[in-house]
């Protein structure tokens, strides 16, 4: 066995499990603490959309970020002047200034078709800095009604339930 890799390889499962020698887990996190406030989607887009929400879901101009906290932080999602889904979401740290949020929940019923649709959402957010994020957002649709299948039908998948993704950046106002 060659004796030169036995440190290194110690050094690398101390790394690993994180543990530095003498017992000391290294410097804290220093996480980015997002500014409170307006913030301003700068760009949005859906990806992998199976729903079609391209089509047939608000996409959010802006966003409120409040009760901002060392490991965490609420969000608000409009459209205009327009909330969307239920309320405030809390979003708590994970790891490198990623925080995942509580589930976006939110719905409607189809104009004139026996059709309603429940929207439920989970989204991870990465602060870049002080004011700029990114966030992905994977989106579920499901349907309650006799009309769910003409609903179906307008989706890209032919099906629901299905899952849309959402991308977006934002900035503070």
């Amino acid at each position: 066995m060659n004796r030169r890799l036995t440190p290194l390889a110690l050094l690398f499962s101390l790394a690993t499990f994180g543990c530095a020698p003498g017992g000391d887990s290294g410097p804290e996190d220093e996480r980015i603490q997002a500014v409170s406030g307006e913030w301003t989607i700068v760009a949005s887009g859906w990806s992998d959309d199976d729903c079609n929400a391209t089509e047939g879901l608000a996409v959010p101009t802006s966003l409120t970020m409040a009760d901002v906290e060392d490991s965490s932080f609420s969000i608000t999602y409009y459209d205009g002047d327009v909330r969307l889904g239920q309320g405030a979401l809390a979003c708590s740290h994970v790891g490198a200034d990623v925080y995942d949020c509580e589930d976006y929940l939110d719905g409607f019923d189809w104009v004139g078709l026996d059709a309603s649709i429940s929207i439920t959402g989970t989204a991870s957010i990465t602060l870049t800095s002080e004011t700029t994020a990114t966030a992905v957002g994977v989106f579920s649709m499901e349907c309650d009604g006799s009309d769910c299948g003409t609903v179906a039908a307008q989706t890209n998948s032919g099906e629901i339930p299905c899952d849309s993704i959402m991308n977006f950046s934002a900035e503070a106002d």
